[in-house]
């Protein structure tokens, strides 16, 4: 497999780019403008302004870094073209996903948070040219499990619902091998987005966290109800609790 080189004097976006390379696992080297490229490196990632300088036949000019390492991805793995494409997400605080093309996994990605999943599945999509698309996820943590479903709810892609005790190679210590599992396994069609409703538990359990990152503040349960479906951060619901004290 050849590599990426990253050639750009943009620093911002080439630090940007440099952990996007290192997430996806993309071999990856770094040169300056006017270097000589060699000829193990298969495509050059640059900015929009700087990259119709640089003399060589494959090149992605991007400013959005997370966009332009994920069509680095599909070109070096050979998978800009496929029948069908398979994304298996195994829901949680940081969804394991995995991305599949004619029965090749192609991308594993551990995605932010389970909004993060719209991005990474946006991305696989569009980078990539294909007769049919499938989302599958798993049924497990159904708080996360119905935020990631209204995340994606708008991406257009028929979704599951997979029974993750029929999915066989599910390891529950490794989200993104149970992703992988969970995108092979067949679930049944997910017609709307559910409601995100969390449990009196995973409210106990954000507070708990709020008192241990805080050092010794407790966050209301209004406020804990507001991380634990996505429309807070912790760190901001610790600071607008501090306020209202």
């Amino acid at each position: 497999m050849k590599v990426a080189a990253i050639i750009t004097e943009d620093f911002r976006l080439y630090h940007s780019l440099l952990r996007e390379m290192r997430r996806l696992d993309i071999p990856h080297i770094s040169l300056t403008p006017g270097d000589e490229i060699p000829a193990y490196v298969g495509l050059v990632l640059s900015s929009e302004k700087e990259v119709d300088s640089i003399d060589f036949p494959v090149k992605i000019g991007r400013n959005d870094p997370e966009r332009a390492a994920s069509e680095a991805l599909v070109y070096l793995s050979g998978t800009k073209e496929c029948s069908s494409v398979l994304i298996g997400i195994d829901p949680g605080k940081r969804p394991g996903m995995a991305v599949i093309c004619d029965g090749k996994v192609v991308e594993r990605v551990q995605a932010r948070d389970p909004e993060d999943c719209m991005r990474v599945a946006r991305n696989a999509l569009r980078s990539r040219r294909y007769s049919s698309a499938r989302i599958r996820i798993g049924d497990g943590d159904i708080t996360n499990r119905n935020r990631v479903i209204a995340a994606l709810h708008g991406l257009g892609v028929e979704m599951e619902m997979v029974d993750e005790r029929n999915s066989t190679k599910y390891t529950k210590n490794d989200d993104i091998e149970a992703a992988i599992s969970i995108a092979m396994t067949e679930g049944v069609r997910i017609e709307r987005a559910y409601e995100i409703e969390p449990t009196e538990g995973e409210l106990r359990e954000i507070q708990r966290r709020s008192r241990i990152i805080s050092g010794n503040i407790t966050i209301g349960k209004g406020l804990a109800r507001r991380v634990a479906i996505g429309e807070m951060s912790m760190e901001d619901a610790i600071e607008e609790q501090r306020r209202e004290k």
